[in-house]
């Protein structure tokens, strides 16, 4: 039988083999997982920033949670051009890269600032335009009524009514008064006066009684009674110590010696 040499490879030898096939191994792993998987699970740890602005909170929210982002209200603000619970601003802007699970900071609208009506009855139009201005409201119509009430040329009221919330730049109609009703107002003007005692009087001492009470002589009657003095009144309607409104007639009966 014919003997074969073995060569045995030394111990070390192959300790070394090993460790450089594993250093290959490692190596190419590495290489790979830098360029091939590492940018792949990078890739996956960021997003793009979605633009949320003019979308209600609602609508944003939703969107930002499917891309994984959340989001914080950090302020609200008045604006005439976006509704209330809209976003005006958003903090990183869209299109930013940033990490999944990032906050994005949000400005909502209050929408448009509101005042109160203020309170301008009794006051002067003038006036009354004044503090609606100041406030930042509009001033419309002037509407003139009667008021028992309020002075004339004075505010009655307003239109909406003082205390009610309302936008910014919205038009107040005044109500202003013109004075009593015309029908008042002649009430007022209208004097009554106590009719004085006129018989027994002179016909001319009669109708100048009568004019130092505001009353005219009415109709004269003539009788002739022989029982009474002549030339002078016997009787009036109405009787003295009624009240009449001045301006009145009296008539009388005038005694005269032959009718």
């Amino acid at each position: 039988m014919r003997e074969q040499n073995i060569k045995q490879v030394p111990k070390g030898v192959s300790v070394i083999i090993v460790m450089l096939i594993s250093l290959i191994i490692s190596f190419v792993v590495s290489f790979f997982g830098y360029f091939y998987i590492f940018p792949e699970i990078e890739k996956n740890r960021y997003v793009r920033v979605v633009d949320i602005r003019n979308m209600p909170i609602s609508e944003a929210s939703k969107k930002l949670e499917s891309i994984g982002l959340r989001y914080e209200i950090v302020e609200q603000i008045e604006s005439g051009d976006i509704p209330s619970g809209y976003v005006i601003l958003q903090q990183p802007l869209p299109k930013t890269m940033v990490k999944k699970g990032s906050e994005v900071l949000v400005v909502l609208s209050k929408g448009v600032p509101t005042v109160e009506v203020p309170d301008v009855k009794l006051k002067s139009v003038e006036e009354a335009k004044k503090l609606l201005i100041e406030v930042g409201l509009k001033i419309g119509e002037i509407k003139e009524i009667e008021s028992q009430e309020v002075e004339k040329e004075k505010v009655v009221s307003t239109e909406p009514q003082s205390g009610v919330e309302v936008k910014k730049g919205t038009v107040v109609n005044l109500i202003v008064s013109k004075g009593k009703p015309m029908l008042q107002q002649v009430k007022k003007e209208i004097k009554k006066v106590v009719v004085p005692n006129i018989v027994n009087k002179s016909l001319i001492e009669a109708k100048n009684i009568l004019e130092q009470y505001g009353l005219k002589l009415g109709n004269i009657k003539k009788v002739c009674d022989e029982d009474k003095d002549f030339d002078i009144v016997i009787s009036q309607t109405p009787k003295a110590g009624s009240t009449v409104v001045q301006g009145s007639k009296i008539d009388i009966i005038y005694n005269v010696e032959s009718e």
